[in-house]
């Protein structure tokens, strides 16, 4: 007596979900199934992508035990152009079966600062410091954003989330807090802002040195003198002066 039988999943693909950072090259990824036939199926794999269209995929196959197979599809570096569903077929001359599964590529949201870095500041001006985040893509949800000051670096670095002022500078943050307006800008702000954008898989950052410049402005003007001369007798020296801030 031989025993046929046609094909059926021992192990069918899982789901997947992949975290892209920007323009980083991601993880790479295996999805397989587990196929018993008698005889030994064929194995095919199709990837359908998120124009609907199709194509055919190689995959490795490997004999566990007679008649069983495990097939694998490795994808390597994912990118967005990755997402979609993938389907694996098992055929043989007396049936087959077919089970899909969806990878999804989701990004890490990447945090652009608008404008250049240092950035120049006129003191006891107002003037606003924004960041924006690509949304060409499917992103994580956002948990948290923080904002952090420094002078000198990690060491000296505090959180000035939701904070009224640095020193003298007042701070107005937006409802999305992207954005910090600084208004009556003093030397207190001069180092660098970082923004951090949380996750439930990772943090983003960026950032942005600030260097603060002030057009002129009298600290002390010049002050009126009045001289008494008596014919023509060398009189006293004087000194005329003011003190300039720039």
């Amino acid at each position: 007596v031989t025993i046929r039988a046609s094909p059926r999943f021992i192990r069918e693909p899982e789901p997947e979900v992949v975290v892209v950072f920007g323009s980083m090259i991601s993880q790479d990824i295996n999805i397989s199934c587990v196929v018993y036939a008698n005889p030994e199926p064929e194995v095919y794999w199709t990837f359908t992508n998120s124009m609907n269209i199709e194509s055919i995929i190689n995959a490795t196959d490997s004999l566990l035990e007679d008649n069983v197979i495990n097939s694998t599809l490795m994808l390597k570096g994912v990118r967005f152009e990755d997402r979609g569903l993938y389907n694996c077929t098992a055929a043989n001359e007396y049936g087959f079966v077919s089970a899909q599964t969806d990878v999804q590529v989701i990004a890490q949201p990447d945090v652009m600062l608008e404008g250049d870095t240092p950035r120049v500041l006129l003191e006891q001006e107002t003037d606003t410091i924004s960041f924006t985040i690509s949304d060409e893509y499917p992103q994580l949800p956002i948990l948290d954003i923080s904002w952090y000051f420094s002078t000198t670096g990690e060491s000296d670095r505090i959180n000035i989330t939701g904070d009224a002022n640095i020193g003298m500078t007042a701070l107005q943050f937006s409802d999305s807090f992207l954005s910090l307006t600084l208004e009556s800008i003093s030397r207190d702000v001069m180092g660098q802002f970082t923004i951090e954008v949380q996750t439930s898989f990772a943090v983003s950052s960026s950032y942005v040195n600030v260097t603060i410049r002030a057009s002129p402005r009298f600290i002390r003007e010049p002050e009126p003198e009045v001289v008494v001369v008596f014919g023509s007798m060398i009189s006293q020296d004087i000194n005329i002066s003011c003190v300039v801030y720039a």
